[in-house]
């Protein structure tokens, strides 16, 4: 379609053909800048032996230049962090000592994706075409925090309180997303949804928040102590400072709240209860305990209410019938596609109730062994879905003025079990050797907690996604050693002054191995918003699975490689007018092993100065770790194929091998 030609200007040339002659492959190295500069600064000051403080201060800058990967788009990227800590402790007596702190923190964040096209665009079966577009963020937080404890024989009370300020700046200009079914439908202009979001203005938010502890520790027998403790959380809500917020709720405004009303009702009834133990009987040790930890969740999670006063639309072709771009006559055209941010103003604070038990038990060869079970239950966590929809039956919204509405609200679940084996031969004679092992299942449906959703299948089941969760690891083993070359001062050999005791003395070497099962995979399929393919008019890309074809195994025939990591065979696509009956997370990623040393020698250069030299080396085998498989059905040349490493980052677990060197001045 003519009509398309700004969008597919946008497109480079491919590189490489395929089999099919109207897709090919785009291959192209890029560099990625990274700029940093940062700088620490500390002072103490010893006013009496009873009063000491100390003030620190940190600073970073980082400036990127990002090449995602996709069709030469470059995200560029500024940061700044600040923060600050004054800290003052003083000794009232030998039974009583208070500690004050008041801290800063501040970052900056300007983001500006380089690109040639309006929208991003996301066709099946083709990489994502990312739009231009620019965000800029500034946060700001002051705390002040006081912790007493006081010493009464067998007992030991804490306690103290926290408040903390939070200022929120954010902006960003317009955007949008334009979703293709099929390269087919692409070329005769036939789009399925466009999201479209205008710009928005800065916005400033602002609210206080308020913790206070007490706790109690008592030493019931010389090998029994009891700690118990209770904790208040008041996280409060978000306000913007000129009105310029209008809350969204269908559920107690049924629709647009007043500019005045709360984003979401405070929560005033936050408590949370622990309790511990310790019992010891020779050279064995039981401890358990557990708690109730409530969280309000991610910052950015809590902000809908600052974009509804700025236009948002979502646009499907059961609103818009022939849907195509440019969307600009569909605009103008159309009712019910406005498309504002609800955020659920009944929301509950997340929680997590936890609890443990170990047994520890001193085993011959001075090693100390371990064994613990961990649980957790997850309740009222994050949930991000979409309401408004058709419904099925009488194919008509319940609100007819709107269109789908993104909706987040704290009703999700998760549930977390663990076994934790660890062996730890204590540093002796210049030899240390430790080791640990867990198995674990982590179960939910889509959330994690920490303020990352996923998207439902089916906007009118959330259980039925309860699955493993997206960062679900079932088996895992670290081991770390340390040896120090018995040479020099204070070893078995050459610990007299001489030329030999300077060259092989003070040598040190080290390790670390982990080993991993992989992260979880979740299958999905492209499928049409029609009401007639989904039930309820919607979906979003990424979310629909297919269906399990009966008896076919999920491996391929010839089992598992980079190039065929699931087998195709095993899927179908839904009939119309259901959802797949495919798991989430069904498949799993490749697993990850690795090796990391590191030689390091100690020079004394006087009694008080000396120098260390470290040689490291990071997976020392160099060994390839694959990420995860691509699992779009849609995608017949990717599906199933590993393109990425586990770790496409600069450092960290999963990179090739790096080696660092480096040399520390110790005073």
């Amino acid at each position: 379609s003519p009509a398309l030609t700004p969008i597919v200007a946008a497109y480079p040339h491919g590189t490489s053909p395929t089999s099919n002659p109207n897709i090919w492959n785009y291959n192209v190295e890029a560099n990625q800048i990274d700029n940093e500069d940062s700088g620490m600064i500390r002072l103490d000051e010893h006013f009496t032996d009873r009063t000491t403080a100390f003030v620190r201060f940190n600073t970073d800058y980082a400036a990127d230049a990002i090449p995602t990967g996709l069709l030469n788009v470059t995200t560029h990227a500024t940061t700044v962090f600040r923060n600050g800590i004054a800290d003052l402790l003083h000794v009232f007596s030998p039974t009583l000592i208070n500690e004050a702190k008041f801290g800063v923190n501040q970052e900056i964040y300007h983001t500006a994706n380089v690109s040639q096209a309006p929208y991003t665009v996301s066709v099946s079966q083709f990489s994502s075409l990312t739009g231009a577009s620019t965000t800029d963020a500034a946060a700001k937080t002051f705390s002040l925090l006081d912790d007493a404890t006081l010493v009464r024989g067998r007992q030991t009370l804490r306690i103290g309180f926290e408040i903390r300020w939070i200022q929120m700046n954010q902006g960003n200009s317009n955007s949008g997303t334009l979703t293709y079914d099929s390269p087919a439908l692409f070329q005769i202009n036939q789009m399925d949804t466009a999201s479209i979001n205008s710009t928005l203005p800065l916005k400033r938010l602002r609210k206080a928040q308020y913790w206070g502890y007490v706790q109690d520790e008592i030493k019931v027998t010389p090998n029994f102590t009891l700690n118990m403790g209770l904790r208040y959380n008041f996280f409060n809500v978000f306000h913007e400072v000129q009105e310029r917020a209008i809350p969204f709720d269908f559920n107690t405004c049924g629709g647009y709240c007043a500019r005045t009303d709360d984003f979401t009702h405070p929560r005033h009834n936050d408590f949370d209860p622990r309790v511990a133990l310790a019992w010891a009987h020779g050279s064995t040790v039981l401890r358990a305990g557990g708690g109730i930890y409530h969280s309000d969740g991610q910052e950015d999670d809590q902000n809908l209410p600052i974009s509804n006063d700025v236009a948002r639309y979502t646009l499907t072709t059961a609103s818009s019938p022939g849907l195509s771009f440019p969307i600009q006559p569909f605009l103008a055209a159309a009712t019910g596609i406005v498309s504002p941010r609800d955020l659920y103003r009944d929301r509950k604070d997340m929680y997590v109730a936890a609890w443990t038990a170990s047994v520890q038990q001193t085993l011959p060869g001075n090693i100390l062994g371990t064994a613990t079970y961990l649980g957790n239950k997850g309740t009222d966590l994050l949930t991000t879905t979409y309401v408004n929809v058709l419904n099925p039956l009488t194919n008509v919204r319940p609100y007819p003025a709107f269109g789908v509405v993104s909706w987040r609200g704290n009703d999700s679940n998760s549930t977390f079990h663990a076994l934790q084996l660890n062996a730890r031969r204590a540093f002796q004679n210049g030899f240390s050797l430790s080791g640990n092992y867990m198995w674990s299942h982590s179960i939910n449906d889509g959330s994690i907690g920490g303020g990352e959703s996923d998207t439902v299948q089916d906007v009118f089941c959330r259980s039925c996604d309860k699955a493993s969760s997206d960062d679900d690891v079932r088996q895992v083993f670290n081991t770390s050693i340390v040896y120090q070359l018995p040479f020099g001062p204070g070893r078995k050999f050459l610990a007299d002054p001489g030329i030999l005791r300077s060259l092989f003395g003070g040598w040190e070497l080290s390790g670390i191995g982990t080993a991993r099962t992989g992260l979880p995979v979740n299958v999905t399929i492209d499928r049409s918003s029609s009401p007639l393919v989904i039930p309820g008019g919607y979906a979003v890309s990424g979310s629909e699975r297919p269906n399990l074809v009966p008896g076919v195994s999920l491996i391929p025939p010839g089992g598992q490689t980079p190039n065929d990591w699931i087998n195709a065979a095993a899927f179908v696509a839904a009939a119309n007018g259901t959802f797949g009956n495919a798991g989430r997370n069904l498949v799993r990623a490749p697993g990850l092993w690795q090796v990391d040393a590191a030689l390091a020698k100690t020079i004394s250069l006087t009694e008080r100065m000396g120098l260390q030299l470290r040689a490291e080396v990071f997976n020392v085998f160099n060994r390839a770790q694959y990420g995860s498989p691509a699992a779009d059905l849609s995608s017949a040349q990717n599906f199933g194929v590993i393109t990425t490493p586990v770790n496409q980052g600069a450092t960290g677990s999963g990179t090739p091998r790096q080696i660092q060197l480096a040399v520390r001045f110790l005073f």
